[in-house]
């Protein structure tokens, strides 16, 4: 937390003025207010001058979040969609492994620096995003962004996954990782702004905006643990990578299974806050949890899975059908 995660030196908060223009935007300009530091710390405040700076870079990095996204998706060849906790995670390790396995020099601490990765990897410029739907936050079904128009002429990968599966994830990152939920599975199952009706509606709302996307390629998560080579092999094609030595391809995937994802979490190997669990001894604040496919049936009671599946029934997308390769 702080500086260290801004890149952002201390002294540059020294002798902030009065008004400052952060970034220019479409014709608009984002402005910090703020006196001088120094004069602020005087103000009886037990904060420390340090602990001040520190917390105005954190306030300044998430200012410029929008400014930054909205950069990346301009830049973005290639935008990877997928509702929180489908198996986004997994997908990156495996793409980041394979090139830094087949292009030497590629380092493990971009893996999650999508821009910087696809890059050093020869590939398009790609993204990874949830789209309107982030796991910070609580946001009804109802206030989901239907018009997709800013993916024309982008290539979209969509990677879908059982929205029962999904919603059992999502309510440990809201209960064990993000304290953003309080209540019990059954609630958060019917919850407007976390249940399942919202990830069928992200769903619905992507299949009737197929079309809008330049290339429009379906991944189910299930079919990744499946046959893992050929679907990796479908990313990097869309991504400009149609040649992989199957050697290559093979210690990616062997290096990006559960265990091993479970261990480099555990140890920090990535370096970022993200990545590290929110309780060592908590199996379910892990951000690698436990991957599985079905594994929902293991928390919810009979009634919830019944209400579960009458919700896919009421609300069924065509992306839930296997064996659906893309859009049409």
């Amino acid at each position: 937390d702080g500086l260290e995660e801004t890149g952002v030196r201390p002294r540059l908060f020294r002798s902030l003025p009065v008004h400052l223009p952060v970034q220019e935007m479409e014709g608009r300009t984002a402005w910090i207010t703020c006196g001088n530091i120094r004069d602020r710390t005087r103000w009886g405040s037990s904060m420390s001058p340090r602990r001040f700076r520190n917390g105005m870079a954190m306030g300044l990095k998430k200012i410029l979040k929008p400014f930054r996204e909205s950069r990346e998706h301009r830049r973005a060849r290639v935008i990877i969609v997928s509702y929180p906790k489908s198996g986004r995670t997994w997908l990156r390790a495996i793409v980041a492994r394979t090139f830094a396995e087949q292009q030497k020099g590629v380092s493990e601490e971009l893996s999650f620096d999508s821009f910087s990765v696809s890059r050093a990897g020869g590939a398009l410029p790609t993204r990874y995003t949830h789209d309107d739907t982030p796991n910070t936050e609580a946001r009804s079904y109802t206030r989901l962004e239907r018009d997709k128009s800013r993916y024309r002429g982008k290539k979209v990968i969509f990677l879908c996954r059982d929205p029962r599966d999904v919603l059992v994830s999502c309510y440990f990152q809201a209960t064990r990782r993000h304290d953003l939920f309080d209540g019990s599975l059954s609630e958060f199952l019917r919850s407007d702004e976390f249940g399942i009706r919202k990830i069928l509606t992200f769903y619905n709302i992507w299949y009737a905006s197929r079309d809008i996307p330049s290339e429009f390629l379906l991944l189910h998560y299930e079919d990744l643990h499946q046959a893992p080579h050929a679907q990796i092999r479908n990313v990097l094609a869309l991504m400009g990578i149609d040649e992989v030595d199957p050697g290559t391809l093979d210690r990616a995937i062997a290096f990006s299974r559960f265990e091993n994802m479970r261990k480099l979490e555990e140890t920090n190997y990535y370096g970022i806050k993200g990545m590290r669990p929110k309780n060592s001894n908590d199996a379910e604040s892990y951000k690698v949890r436990k991957g599985k496919v079905g594994g929902y049936s293991e928390y919810l009671s009979p009634s919830d899975c019944d209400y579960a599946d009458q919700m896919i029934k009421k609300l069924w997308c065509p992306f839930l059908e296997r064996g659906r390769r893309s859009g049409a």
